[in-house]
């Protein structure tokens, strides 16, 4: 349920320059996938935490990661 709710809560938010190229910056700084480097570039531009259970994020700042059951 908890999760539902976060979702509800969620925006859109468009790929803009910036986040580009933040993206590849911490592409290269994280060994990221430049999937995986957008959203977490686009959380930090936003100034966010990144809710996730995906394993390339757990040990990155300002994640929170729920380990896969």
């Amino acid at each position: 349920m908890e999760i539902i709710v976060l979702t509800q809560q969620a925006s859109v938010i468009p790929l803009t320059k910036p986040i580009a190229l933040l993206a590849s910056d911490l592409s290269q700084k994280y060994g990221l996938s430049f999937a995986d480097a957008i959203i977490y570039a686009t959380a930090r531009h936003e100034n966010v935490e990144l809710i996730t259970s995906d394993n390339h994020f757990e040990n990155l700042p300002n994640i929170r990661y729920f380990a896969k059951q």
